[in-house]
């Protein structure tokens, strides 16, 4: 017996719920999931806590430099199943040891949801915004595409900056490749390996 669409009915159950897809704004969940934590263990990060007030204008920023800093790691992997690999993946779990302490010692982001296709990925992951509110939903730039992400919305680098912190990033970009102002270097990373 076949139900909506052509699928047969035996696949469509009440427990059935179609992908929701949502982004969550990267700047305070950054603040509570990242800082959040190593304020507590450490008290010397309690200048974070008002990040914020920091980031306006000089708004003492620049008291921040100099100071011990956390790492901060940001791992993008995209077209990756819930259980591919780590801790998650019983055929790859052994084979992963870094991989498995950093998910371990780190701050996993169960409830960060994008689009699905890498260009607006990445546009929600370092700008905190919706795609759609940057004109980046359903696209991936291609190098010959004469546009890229909007200059006007600032990255997570460029906030980063002024706390003291330098950026790199190695892997894909897809951010706009037509003009120099479009590029990693140009967009508040310090290095860039990549293409």
């Amino acid at each position: 017996m076949q139900g909506e669409e052509g699928v047969p009915k035996s696949t469509l159950s009440s427990e059935y719920k179609p992908c929701q897809m949502k982004v969550v704004w990267i700047v305070p969940l950054f603040l509570a999931c990242v800082l959040g934590p190593l304020v507590m263990r450490n008290k010397a990060y309690a200048p974070f806590l008002n990040a914020q007030e920091q980031l306006r204008g000089d708004g003492g920023a620049t008291s921040l430099k100099g100071k011990n800093l956390p790492n901060l790691v940001f791992i993008l992997i995209d077209d990756q199943g819930y259980a591919d690999f780590g801790s998650r993946s019983e055929d790859l779990r052994a084979l992963m040891p870094n991989l498995n302490w950093l998910e371990r010692e780190g701050v996993r982001l169960e409830n960060y949801y994008s689009m699905h296709t890498c260009t607006p990925a990445r546009a929600a992951l370092l700008t905190g915004k919706y795609p759609m509110h940057m004109g980046m939903q359903g696209v991936s730039l291609e190098i010959a595409d004469p546009w890229g992400l909007p200059l006007e919305h600032r990255l997570l680098p460029q906030y980063l900056a002024p706390l003291g912190y330098s950026s790199h990033a190695i892997g894909k970009w897809h951010l706009g490749f037509f003009s120099q102002d479009y590029l990693p270097n140009h967009r508040g990373f310090d290095s860039f390996f990549g293409f």
